[in-house]
């Protein structure tokens, strides 16, 4: 760092300091209930992470991604990765947008890693993040490309979703979705020479790409809760990090703008909030025709501190379970947490994750003659 810097923090000291010791109103009416002790066995674990990098070249971004379920099991564990590497035109997508594509495609490597390891029936499924999120997530369209597009080049790609429905491109997406990894992509490159805007192709071929990921994603949601309905599977999402103030604004509290924070400056001991029915309500989340379906997903929340020495309180979505079995499944969940995160979940982070070391040693393996545009900067 510059010298600048560190006068920059000398003179900030005093100012954060008051700031992250000044006291919020503590809410009056906030329910905490505490967690027993698990006395019972665990069963069979499931956990979930994804993780996916990238490295900007002269020409194309080159990514990895990876989605992995690890199965605990007294009879043996085992796991399940579903990985892709490759790369992506510099210049095609805005920055965000290269974000939004590699997420998606790393939710459905998480998803369809569950589906393809397909677990023993009541199997507790612990999944990073958040269900709803994948959920909300909008569906791509022409404005994620970068730069302006002609109004004619921007018709043919808001069209191209009826044609792909009309070539029967999302039902055979449909029929393959358990066989294969990545169905959209086998279909992306059997298909990529049939475009329609000659000017321009290869924006067509991206559109293409995009949307068929998105539909994979939502019908790999869709298996997934069918899976967990047909087979008992307790389907329980984490979120390390969430913004939502739905418990706020039930109780009225005034002063906390985030229920995570709220939950984890006012509580200490091990607990959770009594759980709430989280509603995918359309005026607010508009599903794509389709996929509106998955809006009737039974989803309860609720924000739990596993451990007493853990300083934060975790967002926790159940799928597809009963308000009655979650009392016994977070007790369960605790006793995995002895730090405050669940140990498998921990395991699965670590293994799952692609480090920028990692994405140095696939470019010299599979795109050398390129350069990493920051590469003379490290």
């Amino acid at each position: 760092m510059h010298r600048s810097v560190y006068q920059a923090v000398v003179n900030s000291l005093n100012r954060i300091a008051g700031i992250s010791q000044g006291e919020l109103p503590k809410p009056e009416n906030l329910r905490w209930i505490p967690l027993k002790p698990w006395e019972g066995e665990i069963g069979d674990v499931v956990a979930v992470d994804g993780s996916r990098h990238r490295i900007s070249k002269t020409s194309h971004i080159l990514f990895a991604l990876c989605g992995l379920a690890i199965l605990f099991s007294r009879d043996g564990n085992r796991d399940l990765g579903l990985a892709h590497v490759d790369v992506l035109d510099r210049g095609v997508f805005n920055r965000k947008s290269v974000d939004d594509v590699l997420s998606r495609w790393m939710d459905l490597a998480e998803v369809k890693s569950v589906l393809k390891l397909n677990p023993p029936e009541g199997s507790l499924i612990l999944l990073d993040g958040s269900f709803v999120g994948k959920l909300i997530n909008p569906q791509p369209t022409p404005k994620w490309f970068a730069g302006n597009l002609l109004p004619e080049e921007e018709e043919i790609l808001h069209a191209l979703e009826d044609e792909l429905r009309s070539r029967g491109i999302y039902d055979a997406i449909d029929e393959n979705l358990k066989f294969e990894d990545f169905s959209f992509f086998n279909l992306y490159e059997a298909q990529k020479d049939v475009v329609f805007l000659k000017e321009n192709p290869r924006l067509e071929r991206y559109m293409f790409l995009v949307l068929t990921l998105y539909h994979e994603l939502m019908q790999s949601l869709k298996e997934l809760v069918r899976d967990a309905k047909r087979k008992g599977w307790k389907l329980v999402f984490v979120s390390k990090d969430s913004t939502t103030a739905d418990y706020i604004k039930e109780w009225g509290v005034k002063g906390v703008f985030s229920d995570q924070v709220m939950f984890s400056v006012f509580t200490g001991e091990s607990g959770y909030a009594p759980p709430m029915v989280l509603d995918i309500p359309e005026e607010k989340y508009a599903l794509p025709e389709g996929y509106a379906s998955l809006r009737e997903t039974k989803v309860y929340q609720t924000f739990v501190r596993f451990s007493p020495l853990y300083p934060l309180a975790f967002k926790v979505e159940f799928v597809e379970v009963d308000e009655d079995e979650i009392y016994d499944i977070l007790p369960k969940i605790a006793s995995l947490s002895p730090e405050g995160y669940p140990i498998p979940l921990e395991m699965a982070h670590r293994e799952v994750t692609i480090t920028h070391t990692d994405m140095e040693l696939i470019s010299e393996m599979v795109l050398r003659r390129e350069v990493d545009v920051r590469g003379y900067l490290r």
